[in-house]
């Protein structure tokens, strides 16, 4: 009965271990959940989407572009949170692991590509560093 109670202890703890490791999984439109990026960040999802438009010398986040609000931008809603946690975390996006990040920006129109550049080279320290963040 001990060695069934360690074997079972050993395999609880072997999952749990497993369960905190980032999982290439992708984030299909997060932004449309409750807390973008965070919902997708705090289930180790290592790929993240972000549909993106150019309105008012902003890019701003939507599917649709009659769905862009002035609060749903790119900066605010991944690249800020992204760039702290990396920060902080000393090159890395999760504690204690070298899984990587993607976040996956889908362009809509072709004047929005140069906004979503500006971003990138601006953290070049996160997103244009071998082991960084994939934009």
């Amino acid at each position: 009965m001990r060695k069934l109670v360690s074997v079972l202890a050993s395999l609880i703890v072997v999952a749990g271990a497993y369960a905190q490791r980032p999982v290439a999984i992708h984030s299909h439109n997060d932004y449309d959940h409750m807390v973008p990026f965070w919902e997708a960040y705090s289930q180790r999802c290592t790929s993240i989407e972000a549909d993106v438009y150019l309105k008012d010398g902003e890019i701003l986040v939507a599917h649709n572009r009659e769905d862009l609000t002035p609060e749903r931008n790119l900066r605010a809603m991944y690249i800020e949170p992204i760039v702290s946690l990396f920060r902080a975390n000393g090159g890395r996006l999760w504690e204690g692991s070298d899984a990587r990040l993607q976040l996956v920006v889908d362009v809509k129109t072709a004047e929005s590509l140069p906004g979503v550049v500006a971003i990138a080279e601006e953290f070049k320290d996160v997103f244009a560093v071998e082991d960084g963040v994939r934009l």
